[in-house]
């Protein structure tokens, strides 16, 4: 017997490429608060790891920190 475990994963991949653009509720997604906190459309991060420990110094991408 053939394994399913790939075609079904192929084919969730492929159905996901193809629904996602011609979905009708993402453009109204799109607006939602909620949707634009998990969007990374425009590349800035909405959460610094560094606000989280207190004394850490922010370091831009590119940047190396000097001991």
């Amino acid at each position: 017997m053939a394994s399913m475990k790939g075609w079904s994963s192929q084919r969730r991949m492929r159905f996901s490429a193809a629904a996602w653009p011609s979905l009708p509720f993402l453009e109204s997604a799109r607006q939602s608060t909620t949707f634009m906190a998990y969007s990374h459309e425009d590349d800035e991060p909405t959460h610094s790891p560094s606000d989280d420990v207190p004394g850490a110094d922010v370091v831009d991408e590119g940047e190396v920190p000097r001991a």
